[in-house]
């Protein structure tokens, strides 16, 4: 393992008070989750991401990929216009991630046009709006391999 300097050991710790709280909130978890994987907090006590997250949280690198990435879309909507509807959960989230971030605001403004803008309604109007721009789209920079 690799040491950590001291100002890396309190921001890792950090990051993990706030996973460990979960805040009541996926974006704040998805967050620090790719702030400990792109600054590479996990190196003090871990060889790999991939390792950090499922011994530490139990997590596969998939479902910390989910998280990060519903942060990385309710920031992306949230810095364009201020008039949008809420993103309440992560399951809204991930359905507006389908979308290319160009996209997002247009699709969560026509999936709240008749009522809040659940999954489904969004998972719709990807589907119409974006059909070809179904590949996910991770916004953090994920600079490991699947061994890092």
């Amino acid at each position: 393992m690799k040491t950590l300097m001291a100002h890396e050991r309190m921001t890792l710790r950090g990051c993990e008070m706030t996973i460990e709280r979960g805040m009541s909130t996926f974006i704040e978890v998805g967050k620090a989750i790719a702030k400990i994987r792109d600054s590479k907090l996990y190196r003090g006590t871990h060889p790999t991401f991939a390792a950090y997250l499922k011994q530490r949280w139990g997590l596969s690198r998939t479902r910390a990929h989910e998280l990060i990435e519903g942060a990385a879309v309710v920031e992306n909507v949230r810095h364009g216009e201020q008039k949008l509807p809420e993103i309440t959960n992560e399951r809204q989230a991930r359905a507006l991630a389908k979308a290319p971030p160009a996209k997002q605001a247009e699709v969560l403004r026509e999936a709240a046009k008749d009522g809040p803008p659940t999954a489904a309604k969004i998972k719709a109007v990807v589907d119409a709006v974006a059909p070809k721009a179904r590949d996910k789209t991770i916004f953090f920079a994920d600079k490991q391999s699947d061994n890092d």
